[in-house]
């Protein structure tokens, strides 16, 4: 009898380990994939069985989202080093990969802009600020299912999402009229007030907390999972953006990196709140930004 209990009782431990390893993308309302019709709550339900993977330990039922960005920055940390694959070179006032993404998304996907038209005819000097307002502008515009429709749209606004959060706190140091005063008054001329920068300040600061949409983050997190083997939901990524897409760090299997990608753009405004001066989210946006080209490139051909 008391080798039966011991097999049952180990039987079910197995069982529960299992089950706690296993972990869902799962949307509440209508599952058809011929009709569109979303919650409006970001689904967060993966991200414990995704920590319990990557760590060997499941977090706390009541992490708050601070202390779950605080595990993934560990995990972070002991990836390799960031900035091994960086050249002497100082990035410029907008990264070169920034200028691309305007110049090929837009106007199907981010808003036309006559500073930027400007920047990329050589005509308005380059001015990362003004960068920091549009790109927070271009995630607080963006709509789920053009998201999911367009691949090189896709990785560009991932690579912002990794790269921006701690540029667009830093703005908080000024106010309102302080950034008009600073970013728009030296640019104005009496036929063209620069209106669309003060529509970017204002966005800012009514929304500086908001960061994505809950869809628009659940699109751009569910097809990292589905390239990790975890089952999504197809409706978020029409047109794939990772389908032949690698590990692009040493040690880390395909799943384990799509998982670390998933996560990193789910807490890299908390992450940089932890640690600003992290560049560990940087191997990340590396990679967004070569999934972007190619399919730009795609595109173009």
């Amino acid at each position: 009898m008391r080798i039966l209990m011991t097999t049952m009782l180990l039987i079910i431990a197995a069982s529960i380990t299992a089950a706690a390893q296993q972990f869902t993308w799962e949307h509440k309302e209508d599952s058809s994939r011929d009709k569109v019709r979303f919650d409006q709550e970001h689904h967060e339900e993966y991200i414990r069985g995704v920590l319990h993977e990557m760590t060997g330990k499941m977090p706390r039922p009541d992490a708050t989202r601070e202390e779950l960005a605080q595990i993934t920055l560990d995990l972070l940390n002991k990836l390799r080093t960031y900035g091994e694959r960086q050249t002497a070179m100082i990035e410029p006032e907008i990264p070169f990969w920034f200028l691309r993404g305007y110049e090929s998304l837009n106007p199907r996907c981010v808003s036309n802009s006559r500073y930027f038209d400007g920047v990329v005819e050589g005509t308005q000097l380059p001015q990362s600020d003004i960068a920091v307002l549009y790109s927070f502008w271009c995630v607080y515009d963006a709509e789920w299912f053009s998201v999911s429709r367009d691949a090189e749209y896709k990785a560009w606004l991932s690579a912002v999402m990794v790269k921006y959060p701690p540029l667009w706190d830093a703005l908080r140091v000024s106010s309102e009229e302080e950034l008009h005063d600073g970013l728009v008054v030296p640019l104005q001329t009496p036929d063209e007030p620069y209106r669309e920068i003060d529509n970017w300040i204002n966005a800012y600061w009514k929304n500086v907390d908001a960061f994505a949409k809950p869809k628009v983050r659940d699109a751009l997190v569910s097809e990292l999972l589905e390239a990790a083997g975890v089952d999504a939901d197809e409706r978020f990524y029409d047109e794939e953006a990772y389908a032949d897409a690698k590990s692009s760090l040493p040690g880390l299997t395909d799943r384990q990196f799509f998982l670390g990608a998933a996560l990193a753009l789910e807490f890299s405004q908390e992450i940089y709140r932890i640690d600003p001066e992290t560049k560990q989210l940087l191997h990340f946006r590396d990679f967004f930004v070569e999934v972007f080209d190619y399919h730009r490139k795609l595109e173009a051909e």
